[in-house]
């Protein structure tokens, strides 16, 4: 991941942990990492957005941004997120 993407994601980690936020921030933390994780195995799932060559997965009222190199738009032939 990029440093800017570590950012995001801890930012969001750092929200979602917060004293008092409860088990269903903890709950919607869990299903962005499994979103992420997922796109090892998906990278091709998810469209590419607005921005050229950049796959944009919904999540939790979160976007990833992801590359997939080379995209093949084929997930068993596509290469790394």
């Amino acid at each position: 991941m990029t440093y800017a993407a570590n950012r995001d994601l801890a930012a969001a980690r750092d929200w979602l942990q917060q004293p008092g936020a409860g088990v269903a921030a903890e709950n919607r933390l869990i299903r962005i990492s499994a979103a992420i994780k997922e796109l090892k195995t998906a990278p091709c799932r998810w469209p590419v957005g607005d921005h050229a060559g950049i796959r944009e997965r919904p999540v939790e009222g979160y976007l990833v941004m992801y590359r997939v190199e080379p995209d093949t738009d084929n997930n068993q032939t596509a290469g790394n997120v």
